[in-house]
Formats: structure tokens, C-alpha cells, sequence
């Protein structure tokens, strides 16, 4: 007995050592990258490659530049990157079509060189992540401070956050936001959900799902403060960049998603449905297809958080999981570091960080739920490797889709367990509703 809960410590060490070592890893690489002035933009086999980051910085930059109504031009957009990247000449950029206020929102970025501006820009996002997951896991009070340390260990070593850091993107954002707005939405606190459920607009995708909630619960108030934070945020939108960009955002938005000669979009990359669809079908019928499914799911999302909100207890936070886990395999525009988005559900569900506790969960689909949040990282390392070792693999969007199905199987199945049996040993998950 004590020769085997000696070779169990020995293992958690090694994982948590080997998590340790990656994330050293994933820090060496961007500094290596930083300092061969390849981080933001480099050639391979005659293919230029460049970071998402660099259109978060042109974004500000048109804005401040006095561009700001010709945001959505793809030729000010292509003129923006053939200036940066002089005296290299492209002939087709990766377009930008985020929301308005986005690019009226990231202005202040243009007031410092690009460099400098991904450091704050990277500082900031992993402050808002971390910081809004914090506060869930303080919460929770059920995970010492050792755990909690190792927990955030694991988002930060994750292949989500490497990709992430790496490419400049804005998942951490989405993580902290979507935190904040659960933790005000269960703690009542409906003006930081507000805010957070509007900032949420930047991407329009992940806003619907987190509507749910709020609707289901009938909650005015929180949905009043988030009327009041967009209509400001489309003011500010109408103040730099014209109102003609807010009311035709719609157009330039369905028009880029549909369109096969507009670089960036990638849909048969994405680790939802619409990828599988992408393959077999025109951009113009596989995003409508995708978009049908999507509002199926979101109806019967809807009903699980009213069975939820009457239940209360441990089906809100598996709502919520199951909000999640659906989101990433049926949203039409998800790419692999929206995956980050996990440790949401991860904070809210997971009793303890003890992989051998987790096997020895007598709940089949609790267990694989727990087990497979826990290796998480560790199936990282072996897709990471795939994507060195075998060409083309990178692209592959199969293998995180079978994970992210395991994971919303599970979810549906601990939901149904809460509103069953909410008692029952394998839902003794400390909640929130009590804060």
C-alpha cells in the first residue's frame, strides 16, 4: 500500500514537473522567437506566416491613423501589411472582421512600437484570464493554495495557451470575461455581468451562448446593464470609425464567412461542426447547415438552464459546463485556442486536482470528465508533437474535436446526474450559489 502511494506521488511529481518544464519551454520559444525577430511575422518553404497579433495592432492603428472609416477595406487592410512588412510585398492579407468597436478599443496599442505593444497586450490578457479564474477558485473554497497554483500550472501549459501566447489572440480575454460574467450571474452582481456579457460581443458567437443564462433566469436587470455598456460601445464605434461601418458590420461579417476568396477565415481548420461540413460542402451552404445545428442546440441549452435554475445547486455550474463544452463543438467560428475556454467548466466542476482520486470515481461519466480535464496538458504534449512530426497535422482538426466530444458527452451526462441525484458522491462539487 505505501510502495504504491509512493509510485503515485512519484508520478504526480513528474507530471506536474513535466507541465512545469513544457511552459519553461513555451517562454523559451517566444523569447528565441522575440529575439530572431521572427515572433510577429516569418518565411517558410517560400510561405509568409505572421501572428493574429499583428492585425490586433493594425486594428488600433487604422483607428489612429485617421483610417478609421475604411476599417473593413480589404485594400487598407492589404496597404496597412505591405507597409509594416516593407520592403516584403503580399498580395492577400489576413482579413480582419471583428466587431467595430474592437478596432476603437485597441487605439491606445498604436501609441507604442509593435513589440512593446504585445508585451502589454500579452500581460494584460493573461492578467484578465487568470485573475477571473482566481476569483471562481476562491470562491469555491474547496482548493488549497498549492492547488490552486498547480491549476492555473495547468492552463498556462496547455496547447490552448501556447497558441494563444504564441499567435497574440485574444482567448484569455474570453476566458476572464466569461468567468467574470458567471461569477456576477450566480453572486447576483449584475452590473460587472453586464459589462462582461457586452464585451463578450467581440465575438458574437460565444455572446449567444452566454445569453442563455440570463434569459432562462429572467434576469432584466443584468441584461439592461449590458444593453447600456454595448450602446456605449457602439457610440464609441460611431465616434472613430462611422456609423456606416456599426450598421453594415452584419454585411462585411456573413460576407467574410461565406466568401472563398477572403484570407483568414479557414473553416475547414475549425475544431466545430462547421469544419466537418466545410469539407463536403460550399462555404455558402456549410455556414447556414452550421448555423441551423447551432440554433437547435441553443434551444435545448435554453431548456437545460430553466431544468438548472429550478434545481439550483450543482446543475447551475454543469449548465454552465455544458455551455461550454456545446459552444466549442457547435459554435460556427471556433478555432483551437478558444479550447482555453475549457478551464471555465475545469474551475466550476473539478473537486480536486487528484488524477488518482479521479480513477477510483465510481461515476463512469464523471470520472472520464475529471480524468480528461486533468490530462488535458498532457495530450497537448502529444499533439504539439504530431504537429512537428507529421505534415500537415497542424490543420487536422479531428483529434481535438473526438476530446472536446468526450468532454460535452460527459457534460450531459453529469448534468442529467445533478438533476437526478444531486447528492450523490460524484456531484459533491462545492457551488458557487452560495457566495
Amino acid at each position: 500500500m505505501l510502495a504504491g502511494q509512493k509510485w503515485r506521488n512519484l508520478l504526480s511529481f513528474g507530471y506536474v514537473c513535466l507541465l512545469l518544464s513544457w511552459l519553461l519551454g513555451f517562454v523559451f520559444l517566444l523569447a528565441k522567437l522575440f529575439l530572431n525577430h521572427q515572433l510577429f511575422f516569418y518565411r517558410q518553404a517560400d510561405q509568409l506566416h505572421y501572428q493574429d497579433f499583428v492585425n490586433v495592432y493594425m486594428s488600433g492603428s487604422l483607428v489612429y491613423s485617421g483610417n478609421g472609416h475604411s476599417i473593413y477595406d480589404p485594400a487598407t487592410q492589404l496597404a496597412w501589411w505591405n507597409h509594416f512588412l516593407a520592403p516584403i510585398h503580399i498580395d492577400k492579407a489576413l482579413y480582419w472582421q471583428y466587431p467595430p468597436f474592437f478596432f476603437s478599443l485597441m487605439t491606445p496599442l498604436a501609441l507604442f512600437p509593435i513589440a512593446l505593444a504585445f508585451l502589454l497586450w500579452t500581460a494584460l490578457s493573461l492578467t484578465v484570464g487568470l485573475a477571473a479564474i482566481l476569483l471562481l477558485l476562491k470562491a469555491r473554497r474547496c482548493f488549497s493554495r498549492l492547488d490552486v497554483a498547480l491549476f492555473c500550472l495547468g492552463v498556462l501549459a496547455s496547447l490552448p495557451s501556447w497558441m494563444t501566447l504564441r499567435m497574440g489572440h485574444l482567448a484569455y480575454f474570453m476566458l476572464g470575461l466569461f468567468a467574470l460574467f458567471y461569477w456576477s450571474w450566480v453572486t447576483r452582481r449584475d452590473l460587472p455581468g453586464g459589462v462582461a456579457l457586452a464585451m463578450c460581443s467581440i465575438k458574437p458567437q460565444y455572446l449567444i451562448f452566454l445569453l442563455l443564462p440570463t434569459l432562462a433566469a429572467c434576469r432584466w436587470k443584468l441584461i439592461a446593464c449590458a444593453l447600456v455598456a454595448e450602446l456605449i460601445l457602439i457610440i464609441l464605434a460611431w465616434a472613430t470609425v462611422g456609423f456606416e461601418n456599426v450598421i453594415g458590420y452584419p454585411n462585411v461579417l456573413f460576407h467574410v464567412e461565406t466568401s472563398a476568396t477572403v484570407h483568414g477565415v479557414n473553416p475547414e481548420q475549425m475544431i466545430s461542426l462547421r469544419a466537418c461540413l466545410s469539407q463536403i460542402l460550399p462555404q455558402t451552404v456549410a455556414l447556414p447547415v452550421s448555423l441551423v445545428v447551432c440554433f437547435a442546440c441553443l434551444i435545448a441549452l435554453f431548456l437545460a438552464w430553466r431544468l438548472a435554475i429550478r434545481r439550483q445547486g450543482q446543475a447551475i455550474p454543469w449548465a454552465m459546463a455544458l455551455t461550454v463544452t456545446a459552444g466549442l463543438l457547435v459554435s460556427p467560428h471556433t478555432h483551437f485556442y478558444d479550447c482555453l475556454l475549457l478551464a471555465l467548466p475545469a474551475a466550476l466542476t473539478l473537486p480536486n486536482l487528484n488524477i488518482w482520486q479521479a480513477l477510483e470515481e465510481p461515476d463512469a461519466a464523471f470520472r472520464t470528465w475529471c480524468l480528461t480535464l486533468l490530462i488535458y496538458p498532457l495530450i497537448g504534449v502529444f499533439l504539439f508533437a504530431a504537429w512537428e512530426f507529421i505534415p500537415g497535422a497542424i490543420h487536422q482538426p479531428l483529434p481535438t474535436m473526438i476530446v472536446n466530444l468526450i468532454l460535452l458527452i460527459s457534460a450531459i451526462l453529469c448534468f442529467r446526474s445533478s438533476l437526478l441525484n444531486p447528492a450523490t458522491a460524484s456531484q459533491e462539487i462545492q457551488s458557487l450559489s452560495s457566495c
